[in-house]
């Protein structure tokens, strides 16, 4: 017998593409080792903010480079994440994965580069 049925609830957040998260995170997400400041550095100025920093992404190319993008463009679309600021040093880096396939309707991508920003939903 299952514990699961048709009146079994949980608290969470049901995602427009029907997966379902437990959190709520907003997390700021560095493209590259240079930009990990920039990101801490945003999170810890706004209350609510997870920075994800990571050593990776200058001097990667090929298959290494894309499965660099894959992995982050993963952690942004994960059903615990409610939005995602990219924030990196190059605007195709930025671009490549704020328009990355496809988040749910309801999020906004915020792409950081240099001394630009641009928004758009998702």
């Amino acid at each position: 017998m299952s514990v699961i049925n048709k009146d079994t609830t949980f608290l969470g957040y049901r995602r427009e593409n029907g997966r379902v998260g437990v959190r709520n995170h907003v997390i700021i997400l560095p493209l590259d080792d240079l930009s990990n400041a920039a990101a801490e550095a945003v999170a810890h100025n706004i209350k609510g903010c997870m920075a994800i920093p990571h050593p990776y992404g200058r001097l990667q190319f090929g298959a290494d480079l894309e499965l660099h993008f894959r992995t982050l463009i993963g952690a942004g679309c994960n059903p615990n994440v409610a939005a995602v600021v990219v924030i990196g040093i190059e605007d195709g880096w930025t671009k490549k994965s704020s328009t990355a396939s496809p988040p749910p309707a309801s999020r906004w991508s915020a792409s950081v580069s240099r001394a630009t920003a641009t928004t758009r939903p998702s």
